[in-house]
Parts: structure tokens; C-alpha cells; sequence
């Protein structure tokens, strides 16, 4: 084997060490060099131990026979620390009947006798019941609490399976006892009436036992035959026969740091129980070690997780920087500090202002803009001669509801009269949407006002005349009309005369009369 390899396995090796110990440290079981804390598949924690360097005294012996560990010749399938149990296979009383001989065996189940004799077990009332099977069976459960003897019983009887129900121990086929907490001896006697003469077809024993609780559902087929299998019990420990007060200040006082010690209300003896925030072992040196509540969020209040700050058996919550408050959901969470409120309210009443000013230039500049428009609209109509046509058709109409100037803000339904104009004139069917007493005996004059309004719809502005060239046409129409007979040119150079000091006076505010002639 090269250097290089001899290198890597030393290297390897170390880090599996490393790992164990680490584990070891972060959650310790057993006492320091007890490295045998386990039989078969079970671990035994301290105060319990499979050696005397181990365990914290001879009552917490545990022996390991094939890979199983035992209490005396009970099986024990489970020790908890926490919750100060040891789950064990107790033997079953049992009393079974023939033809011939009668009872085939008659079982007391002496075996809690060797419980009593070791003073940290007691029978756990919370997490066990006593049941009775048979149809033909009574059995007595004897004890011995505070210095006096008492005795339960439990009696089921049933002639045949047809009001046996499975699932149920009513007390036909089976039934259940409570008993009281802190029980040390005990002893089992299971007994029948008439030696199961009248149901030995279908139950031929009697049984009587202790089961943990949720770990037996009754079936009518273990009246026949309940079987060899061992059914499991959870037995209470403690630590020896005195008060925490007693034992704290002598030097095998099994509690250790970060730990509380807890006096029973009935029975003898104290247990130790980890301080709120550790969790362990609290009888080994370090075995109660802190819980960090903020890895994990259902052990935490806080209203924000990353602010948590995990502590010695606590933890706290904190807020982001410029908030204040204790930061739990339970509690005043946290809140703006008043400086950056004021900051933010400030910024916000900053920011509105600035946009109600901007829009209020905006609306201004709109309206200015609109006003010039207009403005400009209305010079446009001056210097066109829209002054002098307006006048001049008043003149004619006497009413400006008899002729009517379309602007822009007419509607589209009134300007499209203009196109529905050039539609017809372009179909030639002019006539047909004028009233016959307007086109009766006007026919040339409306002909010359046609086509002279033809040429105000060109598109092209330089085709189009002017106001001032409109006016005039208009008044010269207006006089052949009146007076047939009068020169053509000689009046259209009055009519433009005239016309142009009309159009002076409107330009520069003034205003004058006009003659009929």
C-alpha cells in the first residue's frame, strides 16, 4: 500500500471519528466511555446502562440477553427519557379448561412482584388499561398504594358469540378497569365460574392483562385462542424515594445544569425535566442543550423569521433598522420609527404637490393653447371676408336663423350637410333636395349661388375664393335680381368699392350702414 493510500484512510478514518463524537456531543445519551449503550436494536440512555460504570444505580440495571434487553426475565422494548417510560412485553394471565381435568393451567402473574421490588417503576394508569377476556371469566386485580391493600375486579360473561361485538369491551366477551396511578405491587387472579363447562366450544380460557393503550383491538377470535404473542406496557420510573428538596443538596442528586427537578403527587421519588428552551437528557453533564427555535418557525413568534435571534434557552425578536417594537406576532410587532414616517409622509405630500402642480401647467397650457387656436380662427375669418358675409347675408335674410355659417364646433351630423351638398350636386339632383318655393322662378340665380358654393368646398385652399370675393358675387346676384336692367361691370366696381369700405369698418371695430338700392 502506497504513502498516498495509507494517507487516505487515515484521513477517512478521522472523519468518521470526528462524526461519532461530534454526534455524540451534540446529543449525548450515556455517560462519557460508555460506548455500549445499546442492545439489539434498542438504546438504553443514562440513567440506565448495561454496565455498573454506567447505569446511575443498581435499579437501573439492564441486562442484554440474545440481543434483548431485559428487566429481570421482561423483555424491554423501548426506554424514553423525556417522558419517563419503559415499554416492556409483560406475561399474560391465563387459565385454561379441558373435559377432563378441569383447569390446564392456573397463571398468577407474579412477575409484578419483581417491579415492586425495584422502587422506580410503577404501573402507568395514564397509558395502560387492565383487561379481561372470556365468557366465562373473573379475574381480581390486587395492589398495594400508600401503606394499604386494595383489590379491583372485572367480570364478563356471555352464553354464546351473538351479542359479542368485536372492538367493544363492554363486559361481554370482554371487559376493562381503570386503576389507580402509582401502583407498585400487583398481583393477577383470573378465575371461572363454571370451568368454562357451557362455552368450552368456543372459549376455553380465561385471560387477564395489562395493555398500553391504543395497542389492543378486541376480536371474538381470541376467545378460542388469544395466542402466545406478548402484548406491550408502559411502566413509569423515577428517581429514588425523596423529594427534590431532599435530594438536591446530597451529593447523587440526579439532576444536572439547565435542568428542573419535579417532585410526583403519587408516589415516591423525583424526576428531572430540561429548562423551557433545552432539550436532552437531563441527567447526563450537557445533556440539556439549547434549542435554536429560530431554525425552525413553529418554535418562534416572530413576525419576521430572518429577525429572530436565537438565545440560552430563549430567543428574541428583533426589527429591520428604522423600526422599533419587539417584533413578535403576539406582541407590538414592529413599527416606522417617527423620523422616517415623518420622512416618508413628507415625501409623499411632496410628491402629490408636484404632480397637482404639473397637471394644473398642463390644464393652463391647454387653455392658453385653445384660446390662441380660437383666436387665430377668428382672424383667419376676418381677413377672409367672413365679417362681410355674415353682414351681408343678414342684410338679405333680415335673420341669421335664415342663413346659418357651419363652424368647427358644429357637430358632425350638421357639417356632413356640406358633403350630403356635393353628393347631390354631383348626381345631379341638386333641385331635388330644395324647396320648390325657393327653386320656382330662381333657377339661374340658384345655378350661379350652386356653383359659387361648390367652389367654398374645394378642398385646395388657393381654389377657393375669397370672402371678400364671395361677398361681392353675393351682391351682385342680389342687385340683377332687383334691378335686371343695371350694368353688370359698372356695379360690380361699386360693389367692390362699397364692399371694401364695409370690410375697413369691421376690421378696425367700427361700424356702418348700408343702403338698399
Amino acid at each position: 500500500m502506497g504513502l498516498s493510500e495509507k494517507l487516505l484512510l487515515i484521513i477517512v478514518g478521522g472523519v468518521i471519528i470526528f462524526a461519532i463524537v461530534g454526534a455524540r456531543a451534540a446529543s449525548p445519551t450515556s455517560k462519557p466511555g460508555c460506548t455500549n449503550y445499546k442492545c439489539g436494536d434498542v438504546e438504553i440512555p443514562f440513567p440506565f446502562g448495561l454496565t455498573k460504570a454506567c447505569y446511575l444505580d443498581d435499579s437501573f440495571s439492564i441486562t442484554c440477553q440474545s440481543g434483548k434487553p431485559m428487566i429481570g426475565d421482561v423483555p424491554v422494548t423501548n426506554i424514553s427519557i423525556e417522558n419517563h417510560g419503559v415499554h416492556v412485553l409483560p406475561f399474560v394471565g391465563e387459565v385454561c379448561y379441558d373435559k377432563v381435568s378441569g383447569p390446564k393451567s392456573n397463571t398468577y402473574n407474579s412477575t409484578f412482584y419483581f417491579w415492586a421490588a425495584q422502587t422506580q417503576y410503577t404501573i402507568s394508569n395514564s397509558k395502560n388499561k387492565f383487561i379481561v377476556l372470556g365468557c366465562d371469566t373473573f379475574a381480581y386485580l390486587n395492589g398495594f398504594q400508600n401503606g394499604e391493600n386494595y383489590t379491583i375486579g372485572c367480570s364478563s360473561q356471555c352464553l354464546s358469540l351473538n351479542n359479542v361485538i368485536n372492538g367493544s369491551c363492554s363486559g361481554v366477551g370482554c371487559c376493562e378497569v381503570g386503576f389507580p396511578d402509582g401502583v407498585k405491587v400487583i398481583q393477577v387472579d383470573v378465575y371461572s365460574v363454571y370451568n368454562h363447562t357451557k362455552v368450552r366450544n368456543f372459549n376455553p380460557c380465561s385471560y387477564a392483562f395489562f395493555v398500553e393503550k391504543g395497542k389492543f383491538n378486541f376480536s371474538t377470535d381470541y376467545l378460542m385462542d388469544l395466542g402466545k404473542e406478548k402484548l406491550p406496557m408502559v411502566l413509569d420510573w423515577a428517581v429514588g424515594n425523596e423529594t427534590c428538596a431532599e435530594a438536591q443538596d446530597k451529593p447523587n442528586f440526579a439532576c444536572q445544569e439547565n435542568s428542573e427537578c419535579h417532585d410526583l403527587q403519587t408516589r415516591q421519588g423525583y424526576r428531572c425535566n430540561c429548562k423551557q428552551g433545552y432539550k436532552g437528557n437531563p441527567y447526563l453533564h450537557g445533556g440539556c442543550q439549547d434549542v435554536d427555535e429560530c431554525g425552525d418557525p413553529t418554535l418562534n413568534n416572530c413576525a419576521t423569521p430572518k429577525n429572530c435571534i436565537n438565545t440560552q434557552g430563549n430567543y428574541t425578536c428583533g426589527c429591520p433598522k428604522s423600526y422599533h417594537g419587539d417584533g413578535r406576532k403576539d406582541g407590538l410587532g414592529c413599527a416606522a420609527d417617527l423620523a422616517l414616517a415623518l420622512t416618508i409622509k413628507i415625501a409623499i405630500g411632496v410628491g402629490i404637490s408636484l404632480i397637482a402642480i404639473l397637471g394644473g401647467i398642463s390644464w393652463v397650457y391647454f387653455v392658453l393653447k385653445n384660446r390662441k387656436f380660437v383666436k387665430l380662427r377668428e382672424k383667419f375669418f376676418r381677413q377672409n371676408g367672413g365679417l362681410i358675409l355674415e353682414q351681408q347675408l343678414k342684410e338679405h335674410a333680415r335673420s341669421t336663423e335664415a342663413a346659418k355659417i357651419f363652424t368647427v364646433e358644429e357637430s358632425e351630423e350638421e357639417r356632413s350637410l356640406a358633403m350630403y351638398f356635393l353628393s347631390s350636386l354631383k348626381e345631379n339632383r341638386l333641385f331635388e333636395i330644395l324647396d320648390n318655393r325657393i327653386v320656382e322662378g330662381n333657377e339661374e340665380q340658384i345655378k350661379k349661388i350652386v356653383e359659387l358654393t361648390e367652389r367654398c368646398l374645394r378642398v385646395k385652399g388657393d381654389e377657393r375664393p375669397t370672402m371678400k370675393e364671395v361677398a361681392m358675387e353675393l351682391e351682385l346676384l342680389r342687385k340683377t335680381k332687383t334691378h335686371p336692367w343695371v350694368n353688370v361691370q359698372s356695379n360690380l366696381e361699386e360693389a367692390e368699392h362699397m364692399l371694401g369700405e364695409t370690410y375697413d369698418a369691421y376690421e378696425y371695430g367700427g361700424r356702418s350702414s348700408s343702403t338698399t338700392l
